[in-house]
């Protein structure tokens, strides 16, 4: 097994010692840093794209660099701080939230796990289907893939969005090659 550095019973004082007496508050830096991040994450948004980031995380950005400051037990977050939660968000929105195929942050894709992509192809097929279905709502698979397909998504991208409307029980295929909305 694995031995901690720190006696795990020893943490656990500190860590409420410094729940109890340490309540930083945020230096003009480091609010500044926080800010310049969180404006530099929502600028590299473009337009019809995800934007990355919400004010959500912003509270998030806060409250990290707070918990860095109090576990060094000061009153102030300082430039250290921020940075330190910069290095670590900024990591964690790479493996997570990163979509090589657009080369921006997605931070939908993290909160729903469905990226803009495929929210967007998905889109496109229900209105194809209503479009070509009328009020019944239930289209040809092979015209559903032809109209999306006419608008730019490959036909491997359109059935992966049928697929995931069957999976996700937004629609059924009541007979063969036949597709419904629910």
């Amino acid at each position: 097994p694995v031995m901690p550095d720190i006696d795990p019973s020893l943490f656990r004082k500190y860590v409420a010692y410094a729940k109890r007496n340490c309540f930083p508050m945020v230096s003009d830096p480091a609010k500044e840093a926080l800010v310049s991040y969180y404006l530099k994450l929502r600028g590299i948004a473009e337009p019809n794209k995800p934007v990355p980031v919400t004010a959500r995380q912003l509270e998030a950005l806060v409250r990290l660099a707070e918990a860095s400051a109090r576990i060094r037990l000061s009153d102030t977050i300082d430039t250290s701080d921020a940075e330190r939660v910069i290095h670590i968000v900024d990591a964690c929105l790479r493996q997570i939230a990163y979509d090589a195929k657009t080369g921006t942050f997605d931070i939908d894709k993290v909160v729903t796990g469905i990226s803009k992509e495929k929210r967007d192809i998905v889109r496109v097929i229900k209105d194809a289907i209503r479009d070509i279905g009328g009020d019944s709502r239930r289209a040809s698979m092979e015209q559903v893939v032809e109209a999306v397909s006419a608008k730019g998504f490959t036909r491997d991208k359109v059935r992966e969005g049928i697929d995931m409307l069957l999976r996700h029980g937004e629609a059924m295929e009541p007979r063969s090659g036949i597709i419904q909305l629910i």
